[in-house]
């Protein structure tokens, strides 16, 4: 089951080829920033990168930079004792090796033990300095994390080996500029400076900061311009959001289900599991999920569930790294959750000159909380904007609004689904199975159906196509009778393989929905093969066909 407590990684793992891909094709011949919000499965994609990389000689490091930001030298005696974990973890069987690591924060002196007892020069030479320097003062606090990070190469070279490490949450390393052993704007020059030098030890970067790691990866003035590629990580494609969803609910989901999904979480995995976790819990004696649990789900989440906590905490968080501005900060960032804006009509509302909403919005733009398309700014999470609109500082949060604005963006999302000629083909053959009324069309009655939908259902064991995968049900019509229906729009004739595909699929809604189907029905634009129109099971439906039941219920022909 996947969890939203833990990285998703081996068989929780969904997809991001593309990304993996990238990573396979830079890991080794230059460094790689990950960039992207919070909990969009950055942290997960190096963490699989991991998991799949066939080097089995690489010492594998996941080092989170935010949790282990204190002085520069207790984060760099974390990053050492990290390492050295995961080079013992790999390399040796002596398990009492790794029980030195657990006092060395106070001990340094167990690092000359461990030096002893892997036979590793550099390895002495860093615990000799560790023991003289340790704990670093503030004048030798640079020098410390410099010994550490040289070290990772030079131990790498002796032992001829490489070194891949995760930071995460990169931009922290920002708040080094607060010592005095560095200063404004010298910590990043001095990492680059080591880190260019360095031939065994491979680095990715992963950042949610995305504004500032931007700044980090792709600023001019940075030292790490054109040293690291950057790869921006967004929302899972409509295909991955399906197999996630499948992942962790064992229902069937409507295809319009589906569309609202996909139309409140543009594809956020955290959004996604969130949901499908409540969805679990409120269609118990459901046989499919529908469009109205998933507004049911979404309203229960953002009002009092895991989504609120979400909001409320990455709100507050934000706005505290502000200070005394976050009040006048609070008001603007209410006034763009009603929608997308100019300065000019924040300033109106606000009852200020233009000049004093700049640095405002500014602020927020730092914080990743807006984004800015030409000259209009708008809140970069849909999510976060209908907290803060309908539930931030309410009693009694605006249930009929968040509908409201729910079924706003589920018809613009089917609307720019219906741009597409095969997605707006299946629309119309629903359309017209909706007319049905009982009368008859050679020979056969066209029922009256109650519901009409097209269903998604995960095939765990693989009885359609041999493996686990998304069947999609075009029409699943429930009434006084029950059909199931395929749609083919594509200029290519309808084979006998494709009938018999589609009878399995009958099957397997049958055992999934326990329902008995009746009636197949298999609608070609192209007709069939000679093969295929020999199967009698099926109502096979070609363009012709189709046009005469077009002009009996005056619908348009194709």
């Amino acid at each position: 089951m996947i969890s939203l407590s833990r990285i998703a990684v081996g068989k929780d793992f969904v997809n991001r080829e593309e990304i993996l891909k990238r990573l396979t094709i830079a890991y080794k011949k230059h460094n790689v920033a990950l960039v992207g919000p919070r909990r969009i499965g950055k942290s997960s994609i190096a963490a699989q990168f991991f998991e799949i990389l066939p080097d089995a000689k690489v010492t594998k490091v996941i080092f989170d930079v935010s949790q282990n930001m204190g002085t520069p030298g207790k984060f760099a005696l974390r990053l050492l004792i990290s390492y050295l974990e995961a080079y013992l973890k790999l390399k040796s069987k002596d398990r009492n090796l790794a029980v030195l690591l657990e006092d060395v924060d106070i001990k340094p002196i167990n690092l000359m033990e461990l030096a002893e007892g892997i036979n590793s020069n550099i390895l002495r030479r860093l615990a000799q300095f560790m023991v003289n320097y340790y704990p670093p003062s503030a004048e030798n606090e640079q020098e410390v994390l410099k010994r550490v990070l040289i070290f990772l190469e030079d131990f790498a070279e002796e032992n001829k080996c490489e070194v891949s490490i995760v930071l995460d949450e990169f931009q922290a390393i920002s708040e080094f500029e607060r010592f005095s052993s560095f200063g404004k704007g010298r910590v990043l020059p001095f990492l680059q400076g080591i880190v260019s030098s360095q031939k065994r030890v491979w680095y990715l970067f992963t950042g949610s900061a995305i504004s500032l790691m931007t700044e980090i990866v792709e600023g001019e003035d940075s030292p790490f311009y054109g040293r690291v590629e950057k790869i921006d990580v967004g929302g899972f494609t409509k295909e991955d959001s399906v197999e996630l969803i499948n992942r962790v609910s064992n229902k069937p989901f409507s295809g319009e289900a589906l569309a609202l999904l996909w139309a409140i979480t543009k594809g956020n995995p955290y959004y996604l599991v969130v949901l499908a976790n409540r969805v679990n819990f409120l269609s118990e004696d459901k046989k499919y999920i529908d469009k109205n649990i998933i507004e049911e789900a979404f309203i229960e989440e953002i009002t009092r569930g895991v989504l609120y906590s979400h909001c409320q905490y990455f709100f507050d968080t934000s706005l505290g790294k502000i200070g005394k501005s976050s009040s006048v900060l609070k008001e603007v960032i209410r006034i763009l959750s009603t929608g997308i804006k100019s300065p000019s009509g924040i300033a109106k509302r606000l009852g200020r000159e233009v000049s004093y909403v700049g640095p405002l919005l500014s602020n927020l733009y730092q914080l990743d909380l807006i984004l800015k398309e030409g000259k209009q700014y708008f809140i970069a999470d849909p999510v976060l904007q209908v907290w803060i609109e309908d539930v931030y500082g309410f009693g009694l949060p605006k249930i009929e609004k968040i509908k409201k604005k729910v079924a706003r963006n589920y018809q613009e999302n089917i609307a720019n689904l219906k741009k597409d000629t095969g997605h707006f083909f299946e629309s119309y053959m629903r359309e017209l199975l909706s007319k049905f009324d009982g009368s008859g069309f050679r020979e056969r009655e066209l029922p009256c159906f109650e519901k009409i939908e097209s269903l998604n259902i995960f095939d765990r064991n693989g009885y359609v196509y041999g493996k686990p995968s998304n069947i999609e049900i075009d029409a699943l019509c429930v009434g006084k009778a029950v059909w199931i229906c395929e749609f083919r729009y594509r200029n290519e004739l309808a084979v006998k393989k494709d009938i018999d595909l589609f009878i399995r699929k009958k099957h397997l809604v049958e055992e999934i929905l326990n329902l008995r189907v009746e009636t197949l029905m298999f609608i070609s634009k192209a007709g069939f093969t000679e093969a295929a129109m020999k199967e009698t099971d099926v109502w096979l439906v070609d363009s012709k066909d189709l046009n005469e039941l077009l002009s009996k219920f005056n619908m348009r022909k194709i």
